[in-house]
């Protein structure tokens, strides 16, 4: 198990299983491509991945963590629309980082994942990628 839970956005995530949670956001190697980056052109990553197996099928959970949501309107350009946008970005960026790690694209970045998702057959996984909102009303 990790030692102790996460923390994201008001919420806490966790503990986890040993080998089944990966801190993307927080790696060595997107630290160094952000750095590398122009102000405000950095990588916007998810805030972890965590790894569940169901039967013999592995799932790669991507989770996004916020405290708030603008409330949804009609018309393109609105605060909504932003947001969402900026949601999707995050997740499929850090999709995206993970395979690179896992296909050994970045110095480094295949150590960095935990060995249980090293070893995974991409193939056969499923992901999900999630969004979590703690203080947003139903509708």
């Amino acid at each position: 198990m990790t030692t102790e839970a996460i923390i994201e956005s008001g919420m806490s995530f966790g503990p986890f299983p040993e080998g089944h949670f990966f801190n993307i956001e927080k790696s060595q190697t997107l630290r160094e491509i952000n750095k590398h980056a122009k102000q405000n052109e950095g990588i916007q990553i998810a805030e972890f991945l965590l790894l569940k197996t169901e039967s013999e099928k592995a799932i790669v959970s991507i989770i996004e963590a916020k405290t708030s949501s603008p409330r949804p309107k009609s018309g393109v350009g609105n605060d909504y629309e932003k947001y969402i946008n900026e949601v999707k970005e995050k997740l499929t960026n850090s999709l995206a980082l993970f395979i690179s790690f896992y296909l050994q694209r970045h110095p480094g970045g295949n150590a960095e994942l935990p060995e249980r998702f090293r070893h995974l057959d991409l193939a056969s996984v499923n992901f999900e990628l999630i969004l979590v909102v703690k203080n947003s009303k139903a509708d």
